[in-house]
């Protein structure tokens, strides 16, 4: 509550309500989840640390855009990163990690912001825009082991949690391998991947030229 200020009146009333919502259910199940806003629609918050971002209502959008909330994953990424860096950006989401390495990196380095899930990934290109990211560009494909195509199950509406299905899905996406999507790099100083277990399939697709670049 003390880093998202809602920029309209309906955001920051939505803001408060899930809070009390979530702090109610936390208090009463003993199953895990995160946290989502409560009220439907597009939201606009200013984020400490962050900037301007749009969020989903009745999704878990906002929840993924918590500063810290990874705690040594955020100190580490951001410790990489510099002035002129090359950053990878694997599983995007709306851009938490996007946002912040653009503004470490500067006019001279680059950003590699990935993400497969089209409604997800027009919500990351909303938050390019809305902060001015002229160092990011948006790959709206699954990294993978091989070039071809993927099903990827949605949980409802926990887009955050969207993951590779053999058994059938909510959509099929086009897959690339890290090792193609950035072959013309000669150096890369960080890469985040979080992609809900295929982990092993992106590297299996970085193995012969992308990590070989990796400077961290």
């Amino acid at each position: 509550m003390r880093t998202f200020r809602g920029l309209t009146f309906q955001s920051e009333l939505n803001l408060w309500i899930s809070a009390f919502v979530d702090s109610l259910l936390y208090a009463l199940s003993s199953v895990g989840f995160n946290p989502r806003l409560m009220l439907r629609g597009l939201h606009f918050y200013r984020v400490k640390g962050i900037g301007v971002i749009a969020v989903r209502g009745g999704t878990d959008d906002f929840y993924y855009m918590i500063p810290g909330r990874e705690g040594d994953v955020d100190i580490f990424v951001k410790s990489c990163l510099n002035m002129g860096s090359v950053f990878v950006d694997v599983g995007a989401n709306i851009g938490y990690y996007t946002l912040i390495a653009s503004k470490l990196v500067g006019s001279q380095g680059r950003v590699y912001s990935i993400e497969p899930v089209p409604s997800t990934a027009t919500i990351l290109k909303a938050n390019i825009k809305l902060n001015n990211c002229l160092n990011v560009s948006i790959h709206e494909v699954a990294v993978w082991s091989s070039k071809g195509t993927l099903t990827l199950r949605i949980p409802g509406s926990w887009y955050g949690l969207a993951f590779v299905s053999r058994y059938g899905g909510n959509i099929v996406v086009n897959s690339i391998t890290l090792d193609e999507l950035l072959k013309n790099e000669t150096s890369i100083d960080c890469i985040k991947i979080d992609v809900e277990g295929a982990e092993l399939e992106v590297l299996r697709g970085a193995k012969d030229m992308c990590l070989s670049k990796l400077n961290t």
